[in-house]
């Protein structure tokens, strides 16, 4: 069931209707945009629910949202197109009448809550990782607003994502293993791999030489070349949610749900003290 709040736009038909019958037309046509497996979705796979509806009245445009295995999908489809159809059309989806479904963004959305993000800083690039079941990491053009690429990790839940600065290599963690790929023009190809359990928070230093990882409430610092352990900080009490370079790479900054700021001295090895971590703001 769907909750209308806007209005189709009204065609001389309607005009001469009662506003009773115009709503009532309004409301069937959003639900019968609910109810479409158009040619996009015919995969041989049950036909998607779509959750959520939202009506670009001005535009002539109503984008939805549905699910479907292994997958959901952000969509749009014109009202004109809709107005058109009979009664029936696109019920088993391929009907003569059936409007086409097509991208509201394009190269898709993810369709679960996104759990880490990153960004590069000398290319226009986003990383995010979808949690959940949505098993995907996707690297967006901000310059083009799209998905360029779309990397799915055979059923591991993707736990934490990072860009390397210069943006030619991605970071990607699951729950057993931190992983590392070449980012190329629509895919992700892969390079090593590590493992690592429980890994939930990934950055890549300034320089791009070191990796900042937690695992539970351990931070760890792995070379970005080898992947291979090069530090390992012990001091929060529960789970670390933040994690922040120094400007010269010399220091991490973390941050927990434990309420604590702590500061990691790279070349002493060591947690700083509160007169430590004045000199290094200064």
């Amino acid at each position: 069931v769907f909750k209308c709040g806007a209005s189709a736009p009204k065609s001389s038909s309607q005009a001469r209707r009662g506003p009773a019958a115009n709503a009532a037309a309004s409301t069937a046509l959003y639900v019968r945009a609910a109810t479409l497996a158009p040619e996009p979705f015919s995969t041989g796979l049950p036909p998607p629910v779509f959750l959520h509806l939202a009506v670009a009245e001005k535009a002539g445009r109503v984008v939805a949202y549905g699910s479907q295995h292994p997958g959901g999908r952000l969509v749009q489809v014109s009202l004109g197109e809709l107005e058109q159809m009979a009664p029936g059309d696109g019920a088993k989806g391929g009907g003569g009448g059936a409007p086409v479904l097509a991208d509201a963004l394009p190269g898709g959305t993810h369709h679960g809550a996104i759990v880490s993000m990153d960004v590069c800083h000398n290319r226009p690039l986003l990383i995010t990782a979808g949690g959940g079941s949505d098993h995907t990491g996707r690297v967006w053009n901000l310059r083009k607003c799209r998905c360029e690429i779309t990397h799915l990790t055979q059923g591991e839940e993707v736990t934490a994502v990072a860009l390397h600065p210069l943006g030619f290599v991605a970071a990607i963690a699951s729950r057993d293993r931190v992983r590392t790929y070449h980012v190329l023009l629509d895919a992700l190809r892969f390079i090593d791999e590590a493992l690592l359990k429980n890994c939930h928070g990934l950055k890549y230093s300034h320089g791009g030489h070191a990796i900042a990882a937690v695992s539970g409430i351990t931070v760890l610092v792995l070379s970005s070349a080898s992947l291979a352990i090069t530090h390992s900080f012990a001091g929060h009490i529960s789970l670390v949610r933040c994690l922040a370079w120094s400007d010269d790479d010399t220091a991490l900054y973390t941050t927990g749900t434990d309420g604590n700021v702590c500061s990691w001295d790279l070349v002493a090895g060591a947690r700083c003290d509160d007169a430590a971590l004045g000199e290094l703001s200064r």
